[in-house]
């Protein structure tokens, strides 16, 4: 048997047909959409699905969907997917073989602004709680301020009490001093007109009853 004759009972080998980028983009937006919204029920209620089973529906394996996905990520950094819409997947990978040092420049430059605005976020979180104790220890003091300015106006008008208290003692014990001064003058000038014993005897028991209805006054 000549060998490079072709042998016709050997059915030739199908082969797949490669995937345009246009439907691999609707294929991967269709998968996430399902994966965001989740499938509605007829009881009004939603069903959420995992990766698999979202991939089960568009009828493309997970790993070929997440495949397309980091691809045109990757190319978007660099320009407009969808200008590959009507190419096949493997020219959009020679793309990126072909950009590749491009490719890495900017994921390395977008790596490190990531890194600043992740150091940024912490700076700002710690100045916001270095704030927020600044605050509370502020409002601690202004509290313990407020709290020692009561007690000092309390003090001051127990002070301004006990100062009328003394000014009302003082006043009255000057009256009682005038008036035991009073009931001697009064005391002599009625002994005087009546010197007798029996005068004296009635002059100071009068006397006495008077002042002793006025004291009670008081």
């Amino acid at each position: 048997m000549n060998p490079f004759t072709i042998d016709n009972s050997i059915p030739p080998l199908k082969r797949v047909k490669e995937r345009l980028v246009g439907d691999a983009i609707l294929k991967v937006n269709q998968w996430k959409m399902i994966l965001l919204n989740g499938i509605p029920q007829s009881d009004g209620s939603t069903m959420r699905l995992t990766l698999n089973k979202a991939a089960e529906i568009i009828g493309i394996p997970k790993k070929s969907l997440e495949d397309y996905n980091q691809l045109f990520k990757k190319v978007t950094l660099l320009t407009d997917v969808n200008q590959f819409a009507n190419e096949k997947m493997g020219v959009l990978r020679n793309y990126l073989r072909k950009n590749s040092k491009r490719l890495k420049k900017i994921l390395k430059s977008q790596k490190v602004q990531e890194n600043i605005k992740t150091k940024q976020k912490n700076k700002n979180l710690d100045n916001y709680v270095h704030q927020c104790q600044s605050d509370m220890i502020g409002e601690c003091y202004i509290k313990q301020d407020e709290e020692i300015y009561e007690i000092g106006q309390q003090s001051m008008s127990n002070q301004s009490i006990f100062q009328k208290q003394d000014e009302t003692s003082m006043i009255k014990l000057e009256e009682d001093c005038n008036m035991f001064n009073e009931f001697e003058k009064d005391y002599e000038s009625d002994l005087e007109s009546n010197p007798s014993p029996l005068g004296v005897s009635f002059i100071f028991r009068n006397k006495q009853t008077e002042y002793h209805q006025h004291f009670e006054q008081f």
